[in-house]
C-alpha cells in the first residue's frame, strides 16, 4: 500500500510540472538572453558538465527569475557588446535570500541595507564563480543555486570585475543577472530538467524538496590519500634516547671527569641523554689536551 500512494503521488507531481513546463514560456528578453549560449537546453548541457566533477548531480528543475531586471541587463549588454563578453557563473546563498534576489537582484554586500556576510577577501562586490564548487558551500544543504550572466571584460585590466581562483567578483550589480534558479540533484545529467515557476520553486525548497520524486542526494566523502603510517617516534625534551654504546660510557664518564658532573648519580644521569652527551664531549675534550 505505502509504495502504490508514493508511486501514485510521484505520478501526480510528475504530472503537474510537465504541465506546468508547457504553460511557461520563455519571453523575447530571456530566448535572447540564452540565444549567445545557444539556447536553454545548451546552457543546462553546459550546467551539468560544470557540475560533473562535484559529484552532486545535475539541473533536476529549474525556474526563470525576474523579468524586468532581465531587460535591463539586456540592455546594458547590448551597450558594451564591444568591451565586456556574457559569461554564465554560479552564486551559492541560504534558501531565505531567495525572495529577495528575484525582486531585487544580486546586490553589493554593504548597500541596499544587504550586510556582508561572508567577508571580502578579494574586495566589494558580488561574489561568483565560473563552476559550481565554490558556491554550493554556501547553499546550506539546499540543493539550489543561482545561474548568472555576467558581464566579463575583455581587457584584463578594466576593473569592472575581478577574477581569482576560479571566483569572479563583480564591482558593480548591474553586471551580473540571476538568470535561473535550480535545482540539481542526483540523476541522469542527459534528462530534461522540469520548468516550474519562481513560487512553486520556493514552495518546494520550504518543503525539503520533499515532493514524492526520487531524488538522490550524493555525498562526497572525503578519502585521504593512501599512504602508509610511519611509526611515530617520541623524543622527550631531554633528546634522543641514549644509544647503547652511550650507555656503557655513563660510568666511565662519571668517573673521567670525577666531581665535575655535580654529585649526578648514573641512574638519574641516564634518563638525561642531553646531559649525557654534554659530559661525553666534555670528557673527549679534556682526553685531548
Amino acid at each position: 500500500r505505502g509504495k502504490s500512494v508514493k508511486s501514485f503521488k510521484a505520478k501526480v507531481f510528475k504530472t503537474r510540472e510537465v504541465v506546468i513546463g508547457k504553460q511557461i514560456k520563455d519571453d523575447a528578453t530571456f530566448l535572447e538572453l540564452q540565444s549567445f549560449f545557444g539556447g536553454a537546453e545548451e546552457i543546462v548541457k553546459m550546467v551539468n558538465e560544470h557540475f560533473a566533477p562535484t559529484m552532486q548531480g545535475s539541473v533536476k528543475r529549474f525556474c526563470n527569475l525576474n523579468e524586468a531586471r532581465a531587460k535591463a541587463f539586456l540592455a546594458r549588454w547590448k551597450r558594451h557588446k564591444d568591451t565586456h563578453v556574457p559569461t554564465i557563473v554560479y552564486h551559492g546563498t541560504r534558501p531565505e535570500n531567495f525572495e529577495a534576489i528575484n525582486r531585487m537582484g544580486l546586490v553589493v554586500g554593504g548597500t541596499q541595507g544587504v550586510e556582508v556576510k561572508n567577508g571580502t577577501a578579494y574586495g566589494s562586490g558580488v561574489y561568483t564563480a565560473i563552476a559550481p564548487g565554490i558556491p554550493i558551500c554556501y547553499t546550506v544543504g539546499c540543493n539550489s543555486l543561482f545561474v548568472c550572466i555576467g558581464l566579463v571584460p575583455i581587457n584584463v585590466d578594466c576593473l569592472t570585475a575581478h577574477q581569482i581562483n576560479g571566483c569572479v567578483i563583480f564591482r558593480s550589480a548591474a553586471d551580473v543577472l540571476p538568470m535561473w534558479l535550480i535545482q540539481y540533484a542526483g540523476r541522469e545529467p542527459n534528462t530534461v530538467p522540469a520548468k516550474i515557476t519562481f513560487a512553486r520553486f520556493v514552495g518546494l525548497v520550504a518543503n525539503g524538496f520533499d515532493d514524492g520524486l526520487p531524488v538522490k542526494k550524493q555525498k562526497v566523502v572525503y578519502q585521504p590519500p593512501t599512504i602508509p603510517l610511519q611509526p611515530v617516534k617520541v623524543i622527550s625534551e631531554q633528546g634522543e634516547p641514549l644509544t647503547e654504546a652511550e650507555n656503557r660510557k655513563v660510568d666511565r664518564t662519571i668517573a673521567d671527569l670525577k666531581g665535575s658532573v655535580g654529585g649526578i648519580k648514573t641512574k638519574v644521569l641516564r634518563g638525561q641523554p642531553r646531559k649525557v652527551r654534554e659530559l661525553l664531549a666534555r670528557a673527549a675534550a679534556e682526553r685531548r689536551k
